[in-house]
């Protein structure tokens, strides 16, 4: 459920760019903080698995609250970051 909404706001954000409601550029920032944030939640996931040296959370909400947080759902939903030990 959380993903549809994340998928439902990016695409309400992309009718109102083609509809020149906003400009192209807040959707591209929504989707590249989108990407950037959800690659950081994969790299950190991966580092958990393997021991390694790990993102800082707040990092992670940081970019949650620049834009990221479609990415940051996402990710939590998709790679079961931070759900499950």
């Amino acid at each position: 459920m959380s993903i549809f909404v994340a998928v439902l706001f990016l695409i309400i954000v992309g009718v109102s760019v083609i509809t020149s409601k906003i400009p192209f550029l807040i959707f591209g920032l929504y989707i590249a903080m989108s990407l950037l944030t959800f690659i950081l939640y994969a790299l950190d996931k991966s580092a958990a698995r393997k021991g390694h040296w790990r993102t800082r959370e707040s990092t992670l909400h940081l970019l949650s609250l620049a834009g990221g947080w479609p990415g940051a759902i996402a990710a939590q939903q998709k790679l079961r970051h931070k759900s499950k030990k």
